[in-house]
């Protein structure tokens, strides 16, 4: 499922970030070389995914790929939108 968020950093200038959440088990066979690499591996293994599915959307749109372990870090992306989500 795709969700949008209206972000309003800038008065003059209203900049909508679609976002999609995933959530990937460390432990799954294909997350597992990965998840032995490096700390939220998975995660930005999972996003990456995501940007190339939806790699077609409008550049009126920045997409924001949300994915998070079950053990606990996510991607980058994800660290950043719930900073801006507690900052509100």
């Amino acid at each position: 499922m795709l969700l949008f968020l209206e972000l309003h950093f800038f008065p003059a200038r209203h900049l909508i970030k679609p976002w999609d959440v995933t959530v990937v088990s460390t432990t799954a066979e294909s997350y597992v070389a990965a998840a032995t690499r490096r700390r939220g591996e998975a995660a930005n293994m999972a996003a990456t995914r995501k940007c190339q599915k939806y790699s077609e959307l409008s550049t009126a749109y920045q997409f924001l790929p949300i994915a998070v372990e079950t053990l606990g870090p996510m991607n980058d992306s994800a660290y950043e939108f719930s900073a801006f989500s507690v900052a509100k």
